[in-house]
């Protein structure tokens, strides 16, 4: 039931996900199709134990990227989009 959730939004942003750059392929293919993903790895801040932090960003396909930033730093993730009228929305 998450993962048919995550269909119903436009911008998904999923924080903290503990996500390293080696589990990144695994899990890319379970993201729902429709999007452009994009992920930041987590990191381990010493050899031992878990990595901190991680994001994960998906934007349905067919939403325009007006400016494709990059990292601005660890736990910041940044895309300015145009949105605009849908099927009678506002």
């Amino acid at each position: 039931e998450f993962w048919e959730r995550l269909r119903e939004w436009d911008i998904i942003i999923l924080m903290e996900t503990w996500l390293e750059e080696r589990g990144w392929e695994r899990i890319r293919g379970r993201l729902p199709i429709g999007f452009r993903w994009e992920a930041q790895h987590a990191k381990k801040k010493s050899k031992k134990g878990r990595a901190m932090g991680g994001m994960v960003m998906g934007i349905r396909v067919g939403i325009e990227i007006a400016v494709l930033r990059r990292e601005k730093g660890e736990g910041v993730m940044e895309r300015v989009v145009k949105m605009g009228v849908r099927d009678g929305g506002w």
